[in-house]
């Protein structure tokens, strides 16, 4: 064999095992994104009790062999739901806000885009893996670091926005906290059946409290690292 028939060889091999490479990463993605949308569907249409390994294997239409060389327990898969969902909301705040100049109404943006976020069906699959924390430990342990960082990049940028605006921080991270618990028990709600027109009008009047509390920090406790206190 001639060194230039041998060097064609050569490249003909590698060509092929790359592309092999790339095929085998290719279906292990696709593989990973359809489970992660049946964990969130069955989340949604079932609830934790429901969302099984299998259930979920069945959903995304895949063996639970290849489940489970993506995600090894239940609680793995969970974490990568709750960082997916988190990803998601965090491109849409950007989105949004990348597309206005004016810094008070970016930082406004910032409620509308939340709701946004949290009315959505698939955001019941966080509140499920949310209350079921309560009482599994393993699955609290593995979902920490997914909940803890993913909402410490979320407050740093919206109080960003905030100080960019010129608001009080202190008073922005109580109303934030506030409007937070607000949004996470009306999405509860909706959940479980809750009227979503008269969601829509607590939120609205939320909102028109909000900008007056923003007008007026001085309605509001300041959160501070010792808790909360008057600003008067």
């Amino acid at each position: 064999m001639t060194s230039k028939v041998r060097a064609a060889t050569t490249r003909t091999g590698d060509e092929v095992g790359i592309r092999e490479r790339r095929s085998q990463t290719d279906r292990s993605a696709e593989t990973r994104e359809k489970v992660l949308a049946a964990a969130i569907g069955v989340l949604h249409q079932g609830g934790y009790s429901a969302a099984s390994i299998k259930a979920i294997a069945d959903k995304a239409g895949v063996s639970l062999g290849s489940l489970q060389h993506q995600f090894p327990t239940k609680a793995k898969l969970m974490a990568a739901v709750v960082d997916q969902l988190a990803q998601e909301r965090i491109h849409a705040y950007r989105a949004t806000a990348d597309h206005i100049d004016d810094p008070w109404k970016k930082y406004g943006s910032v409620f509308d885009t939340t709701w946004a976020v949290v009315k959505k069906p698939e955001f019941a699959a966080v509140l499920e893996i949310m209350l079921a924390r309560r009482s599994d430990q393993e699955l609290r342990d593995e979902t920490a670091p997914a909940f803890e960082t993913n909402e410490a990049t979320i407050k740093e940028w919206v109080l960003g926005l905030g100080t960019q605006a010129g608001d009080d921080f202190g008073a922005a991270e109580f109303r934030r906290s506030l409007t937070n618990t607000l949004m996470y028990g009306l999405a509860m709600q909706l959940a479980i059946g809750f009227d979503s027109a008269e969601a829509e009008d607590l939120i609205r009047y939320w909102k028109d409290l909000m900008v007056v509390a923003a007008q007026h920090p001085e309605l509001l406790p300041r959160r501070t690292g010792a808790g909360l206190r008057r600003t008067t």
